[in-house]
């Protein structure tokens, strides 16, 4: 097996021999201050001459066979820019100048380029660097610690915003919706007493009593459209003021009299007006207070 191995490094050796030389232009390597066991890239700029090349991935030898303490990790050869480039990266094992390895597959041999291997114990011995303070701007820490503390005043701002301004725009909403029941009631109000002269009693009442209903109900989310006098007066207001609850209970009492007994001929329709009117400003000043 010795001399097999023998025969086979002569054999290489004479091969390697036997190839021609090119003559380089410029050198890379990356990184530009390697240690040993870094992955040393290095790029070498070159003329072929007359030497026919072809661009590709060369075939590197096994781990085992090294290069003098180098091991070829992968070869190539590119063409860049109207220049050929062969492209080596190997780690070495050994600190010192490495010479950069060429396999027999590239078919040429480069001149003697090594690479300086340092040792990172020379560099820092057996502890690592010394650390430093990073250079610190004047105002720096102002900075960071202003923009912290405005992160922290957006966060509490936008948590009362959320949890308090949120829940009194939904309140002033419904109280805006729920008075627009109140303007309407208002308005049909004054058309009754306006055309006090033009309707029969039974047909003014029967529009007073529809709209109060529906009046009480919007403020009240109790359904007063479905509910007779008698019911409305043993049914509990909610948040309607109890005496203007009362005090509606009691029109609509004596609207259904007059619409179904024939009770009144029409001279208690304006006084159920201003009665009604009444009612409108003491359940739109309780509303208010609710707001306040």
């Amino acid at each position: 097996m010795r001399s097999l191995a023998a025969i086979l490094f002569l054999v290489t050796l004479g091969s390697a021999a036997a190839q021609p030389r090119v003559q380089v232009s410029g050198t890379t390597v990356t990184p530009a201050r390697p240690y040993v066991g870094d992955l040393v890239e290095c790029s070498v700029a070159f003329d072929p001459g007359a030497i026919r090349m072809v661009e590709g991935v060369l075939d590197t030898p096994p781990a085992a066979e090294t290069f003098s303490g180098t091991e070829l990790r992968s070869a190539e050869v590119r063409r860049k820019a109207g220049a050929w480039v062969y492209i080596a990266r190997f780690v070495a094992w050994e600190p010192g100048p490495a010479r950069v390895p060429v396999p027999v597959s590239a078919g040429f041999l480069l001149p003697d380029i090594r690479v300086e291997i340092v040792s990172a114990l020379d560099d820092f011995g057996r502890l690592p660097p010394v650390y430093k303070d990073p250079l610190e701007l004047p105002g720096t820490r102002l900075l960071v610690w202003g923009s912290a503390g405005g992160l922290l005043a957006g966060a509490a701002l936008a948590w009362s915003t959320v949890f308090g301004l949120f829940p009194w725009l939904q309140r002033l909403r419904r109280a805006w919706k729920d008075g627009r029941a109140g303007r309407d009631f208002g308005r049909i109000l004054d058309y009754l007493e306006s055309v006090l002269e033009d309707f029969p009693p039974e047909e003014l009442w029967a529009l007073l009593s529809k709209s109060l209903r529906e009046y009480l109900a919007a403020r009240s989310r109790i359904p007063y459209q479905s509910l007779t006098a008698r019911e409305a007066r043993h049914t509990d207001p909610g948040s309607l003021p109890p005496e203007a609850a009362d005090e509606a209970a009691s029109i609509l009492e004596e609207g259904e009299s007059v619409r179904f007994a024939r009770s009144d001929p029409g001279t208690g329709i304006a006084r159920a007006l201003e009665r009604a009117r009444g009612i409108l400003g003491t359940v739109e000043e309780a509303a208010r207070d609710l707001l306040r």
